[in-house]
C-alpha cells in the first residue's frame, strides 16, 4: 500500500515559554509558537516589548496595553481574509449596518479567531489523537498502546505509532515504511497536520 501523503522524516520543534497571566498566555501562543506567522518587523516589536518590560522601563499595564494592540492588529489582519468579514462589508456598504453594529460582529469575529489561533497553537496529547481518522476514504486508526492501522478497500494494514510532544510530531511505523507526521493539532473532531509544506486534514470518526 502506498500513503504518499504521509512520506517523509522531517521534524519541527516548537518553542516553549512560560508568562503569567492571560494576555502574557495569549502573547506566547500568538508569538512564541507561530513564528512562522510573525513578520521580521512583529518580532522586532516583540523583542523590544520584553527587553523594556524586563529593564523596568514600561511597566507592566504599559506592556499588557501594548501586547493587546499588537494582538488586535494581528487579529483584524486575520478576519479581513474570511467570508463573513467581507459578508459584513457588504451589509454595511448596503447600509443593513449602522458603525455600531458593524462593530459590535467585528469584534465577535476577532474573538472567535483568536480562540481557533489558541487551539491552533495548543499542544494536543495523545488521548486527543487516539481514534479513528479518515481521509480519502481510507481509515487512520491511532489505537491505544500505540497500536496503529491503516484501512483502505476492506484491506488492514497494522503497524505501531507515537507521539513526541516536545517535537510536535507523530512516527507510525509500518512493516516497510516509517512515516512523520508534524504540527499536530486537533481542532473540531479534526487531525490537522503539516507535511511537504501543506496541510492535511483528516475527519473523526464519530461514534
Amino acid at each position: 500500500m502506498t500513503i504518499i501523503f504521509l512520506y517523509g522524516s522531517d521534524e519541527r520543534s516548537i518553542a516553549a515559554a512560560a508568562i503569567a497571566g492571560l494576555i502574557i498566555s495569549l502573547f506566547i501562543a500568538l508569538y512564541h509558537k507561530s513564528k512562522n506567522k510573525r513578520t521580521e518587523k512583529e518580532q522586532l516589536k516583540a523583542t523590544a516589548l520584553d527587553n523594556l518590560k524586563d529593564k523596568g522601563i514600561i511597566s507592566e499595564q504599559e506592556y499588557t496595553d501594548k501586547i493587546n494592540e499588537i494582538q488586535d492588529k494581528y487579529l483584524s489582519s486575520k478576519i479581513k481574509s474570511t467570508k463573513e468579514y467581507r459578508q459584513l462589508i457588504e451589509l454595511k456598504k448596503e447600509g443593513l449596518l449602522n458603525d455600531n453594529d458593524f462593530s459590535s460582529k467585528i469584534k465577535i469575529l476577532k474573538e472567535r479567531q483568536r480562540i481557533l489561533e489558541q487551539e491552533l497553537n495548543k499542544i494536543v496529547s495523545y488521548k486527543e489523537i487516539m481514534g479513528k481518522w479518515n481521509y480519502n476514504e481510507v481509515v487512520y486508526n491511532f489505537g491505544e498502546n500505540y497500536n496503529f492501522s491503516i484501512i483502505k478497500n476492506n484491506k488492514t494494514e497494522n503497524g505501531s505509532w507515537g507521539y513526541n510532544k516536545e517535537k510536535d510530531t507523530i512516527k507510525i511505523i509500518l512493516p516497510n515504511k516509517t512515516f512523520y507526521l508534524n504540527k499536530i493539532r486537533v481542532v473540531n473532531n479534526k487531525l490537522r497536520f503539516i507535511k511537504f509544506g501543506k496541510q492535511f486534514i483528516l475527519n473523526r470518526e464519530l461514534k
